[in-house]
């Protein structure tokens, strides 16, 4: 599950950063140009999104059973942030094109703006950008759903008094000695021999 909930979250995140640099519209001026309008243009959110969603993949890694429930969250923040940015920029041609027609043409003003649009021929990518933000919301409920479900860290992500405690209060004797618990103790400034 944990290399599952890993995987998915990486492959989200490149959909999403993926939406973000393709074209999203194709829009008709009156003045007979055409403007492309890419995922920078119209959602420039989703790249910063994106990026978040790579990150709390990469720190699912390594993080323990309560952090994976707030990277979870976090998550499915994500996901519902994409999916609103991107719906806003559907519903609002004018506002999405604003920046990129007043490069092309030097107009300015959301009215002036709005009189210069013709048609608009949206691509799939923006319905794609909403499927993973719908991804990013069903990957966090996996991840919360399954998160006590995952294998513990490896124990060089402990030290050694952690290793120990954990050994008694689970009923059984000090671990017994090896060479790479030695010099994690000597590396935590604790003398091995004493015990």
């Amino acid at each position: 599950m944990r290399l599952i909930a890993i995987v998915g979250g990486l492959a989200i995140a490149g959909l999403l950063l993926l939406a973000w640099t393709q074209p999203w519209a194709n829009v008709d001026l009156t003045t007979g140009a055409t403007v492309e309008l890419t995922g920078s243009d119209a959602a420039p959110a989703l790249a910063a999104l994106g990026l978040a969603a790579l990150a709390l993949a990469a720190a699912l890694t390594l993080a323990g059973v309560v952090f994976r429930v707030v990277l979870a969250v976090l998550q499915a923040l994500i996901g519902v942030t994409v999916v609103a940015s991107t719906a806003f920029a559907l519903s609002s041609a004018a506002t999405t094109a604003a920046p990129a027609v007043t490069k092309l043409t030097g107009v300015t003003g959301s009215e002036s703006v709005a009189a210069l649009l013709g048609d608009v021929a949206w691509t799939a990518w923006p319905v794609i950008a909403i499927i993973g933000g719908g991804l990013c919301v069903l990957h966090g409920a996996f991840v919360l759903a399954t998160a006590r479900k995952w294998p513990r860290s490896g124990q060089r992500f402990e030290r050694a008094d952690d290793q120990g405690a954990r050994a008694r209060r689970d009923g059984g004797a000090e671990p017994p000695r090896d060479a790479i618990g030695d010099w994690d103790a000597l590396s935590g400034g604790d003398d091995p021999t004493a015990r």
